[in-house]
């Protein structure tokens, strides 16, 4: 998904665009500015360690977009609604423990 798309999606999550519309380019600047805000705060935790002008990974697609909706909330006039911060934050949890393989570690008796 890219930067365009997923600012398409982030409208559409808030109900602010319906299916078929295009963005303004004031409503898509705000998308963008609060993607790479989110993108910088979330990128520390290892959740969002793709480049700001990168497409957006299969998988962690739909936790992206329901943090910047969360964070878009209320440049759009709209009560913020914890629930997708959440959802967001464990999508994106999931999506960044996948790729990190686990290994069982034996001890070794000396």
């Amino acid at each position: 998904m890219t930067p365009d798309e997923l600012a398409i999606e982030v409208a559409e999550e808030l109900g602010v665009l319906g299916a078929g519309q295009s963005l303004s380019a004031e409503d898509q600047d705000k998308i963008d500015r609060r993607y790479k805000q989110v993108r910088a705060l979330y990128k520390h935790r290892n959740w969002m360690y793709w480049g700001e002008d990168n497409e957006i990974p299969d998988g962690a697609e739909t936790g992206t977009i329901m943090l910047v909706a969360y964070y878009c909330s209320r440049p759009f006039g709209i009560q913020p609604d914890e629930g997708l911060k959440m959802q967001g934050e464990r999508d994106l949890a999931l999506h960044r423990n996948r790729g990190y393989p686990r290994k069982s570690v034996k001890r070794k008796d000396y």
